[in-house]
C-alpha cells in the first residue's frame, strides 16, 4: 500500500527484557529506545511498578492544585460537590478503566478524605458520608464512592 515506517521518529519500549537484548533490538531496528512513552494521555513505562507513580500520582497532584485554586471560590456546598462529579471524577475514571493498578486502598481512602475535606471546606463534617454518597432518590446527595468506581 505504500506505507512505510518513519524509523527517526520512531520509538520503541522493551517490557522485560535484558540490556544485551534491548540494544540488538535496537541496532535491528534502527529506532530509539525510550523508558517510557505517553498514549492517550497514559504513560506506558517499562516496569509495571512505575505506571501508578507517573499516572496515578501526578493526576493527583493536578487534582490538588485544582482543589487549592476552588477553594479559594465561594462555591456552595452543592456548588463544591458537583464540581468534584464534573471534574475530579471523569479524569480519575479514565484511569480507573485504562490502568486499574492500584496496589492499595489506602491511597483511595486518602484521596476520599481529601475530597470530604473540599466539600465540608475545611470544616467538621455534619452528615455521615455514606449517606452524602447514597442517591438522591435515598436522601443522599449522590457524591462519588472512589472506591465503587475503582472497583467497577
Amino acid at each position: 500500500a505504500g506505507f512505510y515506517i518513519n524509523k527517526h521518529k520512531s520509538k520503541i519500549i522493551c517490557k522485560s527484557m535484558t540490556n544485551k537484548r534491548q540494544n540488538l533490538l535496537q541496532l535491528a531496528l534502527e529506532c530509539g529506545l525510550v523508558k517510557k512513552i505517553k498514549y492517550l494521555g497514559i504513560n506506558i513505562t517499562m516496569k509495571n511498578i512505575d505506571l501508578c507513580k507517573n499516572n496515578y500520582d501526578k493526576l493527583w497532584k493536578e487534582i490538588q492544585e485544582d482543589i487549592m485554586k476552588w477553594e479559594k471560590l465561594k462555591l456552595s456546598f452543592m456548588g463544591r460537590i458537583a464540581t468534584i462529579k464534573m471534574n475530579v471524577l471523569p479524569r480519575l475514571r479514565f484511569l480507573f478503566q485504562t490502568i486499574p493498578v492500584l496496589e492499595d486502598g489506602k491511597k483511595l481512602e486518602r484521596w476520599q478524605k481529601e475530597l470530604s475535606k473540599f466539600v465540608w471546606a475545611g470544616r467538621k463534617s455534619r452528615i455521615k458520608i455514606k449517606i452524602l454518597q447514597d442517591t438522591k432518590e435515598r436522601g443522599g446527595l449522590n457524591l462519588p464512592n472512589l472506591r465503587l468506581y475503582h472497583d467497577a
